[in-house]
């Protein structure tokens, strides 16, 4: 059976505004990839982002483009099918990434295995991942972090100062 590769577009309300220096995103537009043998789906994602110029127009050019060679790809190692994808996006990373982890996620659900398992030993200790804290009051922004307990946030490193 052969695959099918599709997208769709989804705008994502967030909890709070989410602010940086270049702007303020209040809906996150994200496209979400699905990669299927009809029994076995992996998914990836991008999202849109004005400062890397990631549009849901270009997004769409860029997965039409690979579209035909996702689908011819049934059982390729994701390295192997990454040498023929990258060269066609290599301008659009927003959209090689979407692909790439669509793709990595069909892989192992396919062949039954986690997706760590292939870069990892299960037992491996991995890193933390950070929660980012946009730029905002800092009552705001304690408020948040209060909100959402993690290990690791990311924020400017002034107002890391303040808050302590």
């Amino acid at each position: 059976m052969g695959l099918t590769f599709s997208f769709q577009f989804y705008d994502l309300p967030l909890q709070h505004p989410f602010q940086i220096s270049r702007y303020t995103v209040t809906v996150q537009k994200t496209a979400i990839v699905c990669i299927s043998d009809g029994i076995h789906f992996g998914y990836g994602e991008a999202t849109v982002n004005p400062y890397y110029h990631s549009t849901q127009e270009r997004l769409k050019e860029s997965f039409i483009k690979i579209q035909a060679l996702v689908e011819a790809a049934s059982g390729l190692h994701p390295e192997e099918l990454w040498k023929n994808i990258e060269p066609i996006l290599k301008n659009d990373y927003f959209a090689l990434c979407a692909f790439d982890i669509a793709y990595w996620d069909f892989y192992a659900r396919k062949n039954n295995k986690p997706l760590r398992s292939y870069w990892s030993d299960e037992e491996a200790i991995t890193p933390l991942t950070s929660y980012t804290i946009g730029i905002d009051s800092i009552e705001k922004m304690q408020q948040k972090i209060l909100e959402k307990p993690w290990p690791i946030y990311k924020i400017k490193l002034e107002l890391l100062m303040i808050l302590k």
